[in-house]
């Protein structure tokens, strides 16, 4: 019996019909290639990202997003403002998301020191 071997790639039914005719066809599958390139997709995807936002005039360049493996979607933080965090089920939303975040930090960072004012001695 004929055999023909074929490597799985773009032209890999170039003369399937052909080699067929009286014969087997054998696939060879380069799967460590394949295994390689998806490791380095995965790994991309994980990879956590730094993006800058704008929120009042002021820039925050230190955003981190990555991805939330067990439920979908990507976390997002501002380190810059100790626990200000949000999520998004997609990075426009998360960004979206975390710009809200920082304004709803930045203004309670802003009745705090208000309240610490008219509470300071001397009012």
């Amino acid at each position: 019996m004929r055999y023909a071997l074929f490597k799985v790639g773009f032209d890999f039914l170039k003369d399937w019909e052909a080699s067929l005719k009286g014969g087997r066809l054998v696939f060879a599958i380069a799967l460590g290639e394949i295994v390689q390139e998806l490791n380095g997709i995965v790994a991309s995807f994980f990879k956590e990202r730094k993006y800058t936002v704008i929120v009042q005039g002021s820039k925050y360049e230190v955003v981190v997003l990555h991805p939330d493996t067990e439920d979908g979607g990507f976390g997002i933080e501002c380190p810059a403002l100790a626990g200000c965090a949000s999520q998004g089920d997609s990075v426009e939303e998360a960004l979206e998301m975390i710009k809200d975040a920082i304004g709803g930090h930045l203004e309670v960072l802003e009745e705090d020191k208000s309240l610490s004012d008219s509470h300071s001695p001397g009012r």
